[in-house]
């Protein structure tokens, strides 16, 4: 009898023992890998001289500030045109119906197709949806546009110490253009030669000598941004062009 005593006994210390080891050391919960980051992919085109089709965003963006606040207004236009001959735009065909981010372009008597709203679509892809045409197939295809982004407050140009425009922060860019010029209201008509760059450059550097055409006061800094890309489809080549103007004033002394 004494000896089944001491085997429960035995047996709940074990149970017990167990049971604490294994509220101290809980089996370490899987880690789940993170996503991976897919790189920018760059191309800008030589030429369209075996482009069937041709169509282009354009993002016009102004950006206003005053001290720590600021407004923005913005407005896109798609332009589309297709034809059977390759880079012959002079005779352009129709190719169904053909939408930008789910607003219908209106098509025209020569079959180019325009596109124009107010306000830019909450997303920075630009997709375009075409139903097809005689000879010329339906397909859809979505591009990334370029989005400009500069801080709260204003910016300042001091032309004694030169101006640098930093567009690191500009995604899905291929090429970049910056240059600072006098507003539509100004008396004065003056503005910096417009930079080009790659989209490796990182920086738009203007010297004091490149400012000092420029009067004092409140201009305007215009950014401009192309994003390229090219599709094939049922043997034919189509090309995506993604622009992005952004304006916003500067104060120059």
């Amino acid at each position: 009898m004494k000896t089944k005593s001491f085997l429960c006994i035995a047996l709940i210390a074990l149970a017990f023992s167990c049971k604490k080891k294994n509220d101290t050391n809980p089996e370490p919960n899987p880690t789940s890998n993170p996503t991976p980051t897919v790189p920018e992919t760059h191309y800008i085109p030589m030429n369209y001289n075996d482009a069937n089709g041709i169509l282009t965003v354009s993002n016009l963006i102004t950006k206003t500030t005053n001290g720590s606040s600021f407004s923005v207004s913005s407005s896109q236009m798609g332009i589309a045109k297709f034809t059977l001959v390759p880079n012959n735009f002079t005779s352009l065909v129709g190719a169904g119906s053909v939408s930008i981010n789910s607003s219908l372009c209106t098509q025209y008597a020569d079959s180019s197709y325009n596109n124009f709203n107010t306000f830019l679509n909450t997303t920075s892809d630009a997709t375009w949806q075409v139903t097809g045409g005689a000879n010329m197939p339906a397909f859809t295809y979505t591009s990334k546009t370029p989005t400009v982004t500069t801080g709260s407050g204003d910016i300042q140009v001091n032309k004694s110490v030169g101006f640098a425009f930093d567009f690191n922060n500009i995604t899905n860019k291929d090429s970049v253009s910056v240059k600072i010029e006098t507003t539509f209201s100004s008396t004065v008509t003056a503005s910096t030669a417009e930079k080009r760059y790659l989209y490796s450059a990182g920086t738009a550097s203007f010297s004091p000598a490149e400012l000092s055409a420029l009067p004092t006061g409140t201009l305007n800094l215009i950014v401009k941004c192309k994003k390229y890309a090219k599709d094939t489809v049922s043997g034919k080549y189509f090309y995506f062009v993604n622009n992005t103007q952004f304006t916003q004033n500067v104060i120059v002394n």
